[in-house]
């Protein structure tokens, strides 16, 4: 049983290399959304830049609850800290996201970039200490 751990415990921090590689991409995207994107949108190249942003929003929210997950289960007591405000930060970004889609309001887009941020640091955390 010893040795599953082990084994298991070594992908954490591959997990969280995907994971960051997923967090650059979502800010990517969402800086080419930022400067060249007006809303509403008046060209089918926005329309694409804001689905690569959601596309990468979205597998970094799947990979966070994978990584959340397997914390939970294999970490110790910072690994499950850390699982669980990424976890938090990716629901305020996704959260603050979603509003300033449906009301733009740029206050939930600034709530969107802290929460953004919050996990990076995260995940970066997470990096640091499991290597």
């Amino acid at each position: 049983m010893g040795e599953s751990n082990e084994k298991y415990i070594s992908l954490l921090p591959i997990l969280a290399s995907v994971e960051a590689i997923f967090l650059t991409g979502t800010f990517a995207a969402g800086i080419g959304t930022l400067l060249f994107t007006s809303f509403p949108f008046s060209s089918s190249l926005e329309a694409d830049m804001m689905s690569l942003h959601v596309s990468f929003a979205m597998l970094s929210a799947v990979f966070g609850i994978v990584l959340f997950t397997a914390s939970m289960k294999f970490g110790d007591r910072v690994l499950k800290i850390l699982g669980s405000l990424l976890f938090a930060f990716i629901g305020i970004a996704g959260a603050g996201g979603l509003t300033f889609y449906g009301t733009l309001d740029p206050s939930f887009s600034f709530m969107m970039s802290l929460g953004f941020f919050g996990a990076y640091f995260c995940v970066i955390g997470y990096l640091f200490y499991t290597i």
